[in-house]
């Protein structure tokens, strides 16, 4: 074919000149689905509500420019297929939030052609979210081309396929992802590194009586209060969670209520935590030997008119043990707590990377004394120099 002939939609022909038209179908629609409204699982509609697998057909007409007769009419039977998804992803986000995550492309898909040019090319099949090709850098790899979405959730869960092209004509389909996006309520709770912040949440029974069990994505640092409960049908139960973070920072906390019986997702909360550094008051030194644990005394005063109970704590519970873990101390009163570290080895292995990766720089953990309720009295930072040879 000439370059000249086909000009978008136009042909330009001479009087008894044919040619063979290229044309090509795409179709987006996404499945229907629907939510139960018990549980966080997404039905599938039934095979005759997919308006988009239904067999059609489409009438492309050619037409005079000139005078606009109708010089053709092409009929084309269209018998859709249903997807081949070759990966599904389950995301849970906070409600009326921004959904945004980025994905590695399909293993053995180039995302770049011989020249260097991005060549891949992705659609999302619901048009309420924004599928693109973003290049970041790395400094191990360089250049990364990943897959990033975006969405703004509502109330409840959705679902979406993501087609993956392997060039910018969409006409090469690489892989079809199948996206599952959770929308859940979400509660807020901020603390300070090493002390307790509480917070509860009132959760409504179902339709029928429910034994649940509690669990979430973090158990070192939220606990949830109590962990196997009964859901009367109707009714609101308070649930208590206690927050003590081990590093600053922030972080998004999963909380799922199962049915015991039955396996089901009954309920679901998504804690949005901040903890924040304390204050340190005193640094120690200690030197770790391989082979051997290290031992250290360090003596605390009570400060205050009366007897008070102060319990220890520290970042590294695997790594660093108290002997006594726990202090009662008369007004006024001093008492040594031990410390017992781990061989040189064990602190080598479990903070590599934590120092920026200088081999020898020292492991440092927190060391707190919190009161009754859990408040940090005094932190202390100790430096741990480990070296395994």
């Amino acid at each position: 074919m000439e370059d000249d002939a086909l000009a978008g939609n136009r042909l330009f022909l001479l009087a008894g000149e044919s040619l063979k038209v290229p044309f090509k179908f795409q179709s987006f629609d996404a499945e229907p689905v629907s939510f139960d409204s018990s549980s966080s699982d997404i039905k599938r509609g039934a095979p005759d509500e997919g308006l988009h697998l239904r067999s059609r057909a489409v009438a492309v007409h050619f037409v005079n420019a000139d005078d606009g007769t109708s010089a053709s009419v092409l009929h084309v039977d269209i018998r859709p297929r249903a997807m081949t998804v070759a990966r599904t992803f389950r995301f849970q986000t906070a409600e009326n939030e921004f959904f945004k995550e980025r994905l590695p492309p399909p293993p053995g898909v180039a995302t770049r052609d011989a020249s260097g040019r991005g060549c891949l090319a992705v659609r999302a099949s619901d048009p309420a979210v924004a599928a693109a090709v973003v290049t970041t850098e790395s400094e191990e790899d360089g250049e990364v081309d990943e897959v990033a979405l975006r969405y703004k959730c509502g109330e409840g869960s959705a679902a979406f396929y993501v087609c993956v092209y392997a060039d910018s004509f969409l006409g090469t389909l690489a892989a079809v992802w199948r996206v599952f996006v959770h929308a859940t309520p979400k509660v807020d709770v901020s603390s300070l590194v090493g002390q307790s912040s509480h917070a509860s949440v009132v959760v409504q029974g179902g339709g029928a009586t429910r034994r649940v069990a509690a669990f979430c994505s973090h158990p070192d640092e939220l606990q949830v209060s109590p962990d196997r409960l009964t859901l009367p049908p109707g009714a609101l139960t308070e649930l208590q969670l206690a927050f003590r973070p081990l590093i600053p920072g922030r972080l998004d906390v999963a909380v799922h209520l199962v049915d015991l019986e039955k396996g089901e997702l009954v309920h679901s909360r998504l804690v949005a935590t901040d903890a924040r550094g304390p204050v340190v008051s005193k640094t120690f030194d200690v030197d770790a030997a391989p082979g051997a644990r290290a031992h250290k005394k360090i003596t605390y005063t009570n400060p205050y008119a009366r007897p008070r109970t102060f319990h220890l704590r520290c970042t590294h519970p695997l790594l660093l043990h108290f002997r006594p873990d726990r202090l009662d101390l008369p007004a006024g009163g001093s008492r040594p707590m031990g410390l017992t570290f781990e061989p040189a080895e064990d602190w080598e292995r479990a903070t590599r990377g934590a120092a920026g990766g200088v081999r020898g720089a020292p492991a440092e953990v927190l060391v707190f004394i919190n009161d009754e309720d859990d408040a940090t009295e005094e932190c202390f930072r100790i430096r741990v120099h480990a070296d395994p040879r």
